[in-house]
């Protein structure tokens, strides 16, 4: 393998690692939300379209695609990449807002 080779497959790889973090982290973080949530009672917030069960939704359909991710070929790979960067800066901004609407509640 050349040396451009190796740079693409380290890249590759430190990003497949990235995303995994992230997904811990965010794991990590819905468990506290939902004590939070619990702690505080605001079950009304939690009732009003379940934004904590839609983002653990949105957290497992992430964690395919970083799944995915990591067996594409290296064509399908720059693609799928786009695709989970989107999601997880979505993700992301939905743990900010949700966190927001539990520490208000």
């Amino acid at each position: 393998m050349n040396r451009k080779g190796r740079k693409n497959m380290n890249e590759r790889k430190a990003y497949e690692e990235l995303i995994e973090a992230r997904i811990m982290e965010w794991e990590a973080h819905m468990k506290r939300m939902e004590a939070d949530a619990h702690r505080a009672h605001a079950e009304d917030m939690l009732e009003e379209g379940k934004p904590l069960s839609n983002l653990r939704g949105k957290l497992e359909s992430l964690k395919e695609r970083a799944s995915d991710l990591k067996r594409a070929n290296e064509e399908a790979w720059s693609d799928l990449r786009a695709g989970v960067a989107s999601a997880a800066s979505d993700i992301g901004e939905a743990f900010e807002k949700i966190k927001k609407d539990i520490q208000q509640a």
